[in-house]
């Protein structure tokens, strides 16, 4: 995880790059993090956010990328001259809790990974904090059934949340 710039509006921008072998030595996949309060009166929008991400990428892949090897190089440059190709664009967001993990709903219902509000500011999301967990949740999913201890109160015992994390908030 890496950052490049200081932290503005309210936010703070994250960048994470891993390799992309199946489609080349030198492809890479980028994802960029960042944290929005959803209160009305921001100005923070799922587009603006896009938009924002679009134009640094750029100055995030300048060391490792010829395309935006010159300043001022955008997107759309190198894609005129052929010296980038995107393969795939994926955009979304995925909505976090200062209480978490919420609590299930409804008997016989669990939440896991994203969906159950768990998240870390290390793996920013659920995934990661379920992946940390797997083997121990699918243990007591199992004893669960087992026990027909499936009432939403009994499910609300299963989790994977690391309750040291919640300092870093």
């Amino acid at each position: 995880i890496f950052t490049n710039e200081h932290a503005r509006s309210d936010r703070q921008l994250f960048w994470e790059s891993f390799p992309a072998c199946s489609i080349g030595p030198d492809a890479r996949t980028t994802y960029l993090f960042t944290y929005l309060d959803c209160d009305a009166n921001k100005a923070h929008t799922v587009e603006g956010q896009f938009e924002q991400y679009w134009d640094a990428l750029p100055i995030y892949q300048r060391t490792n990328n010829e395309a935006f090897s010159m300043p001022q190089v955008s997107i759309e440059d190198a894609l005129d001259n052929q010296s980038l190709k995107i393969h795939r664009v994926l955009y979304g967001l995925f909505p976090t809790y200062k209480d978490s993990p919420l609590t299930p709903a409804w008997d016989r219902v669990l939440a896991i990974g994203d969906a159950s509000g768990i998240q870390s500011p290390l793996s920013f999301g659920g995934f990661g904090a379920l992946t940390r967990h797997a083997n121990r949740i699918a243990n007591a999913v199992s004893d669960a059934i087992q026990a027909d201890a499936l009432s939403k109160n009994e499910l609300a015992q299963i989790n994977c949340y690391t309750p040291n994390l919640s300092v870093t908030w």
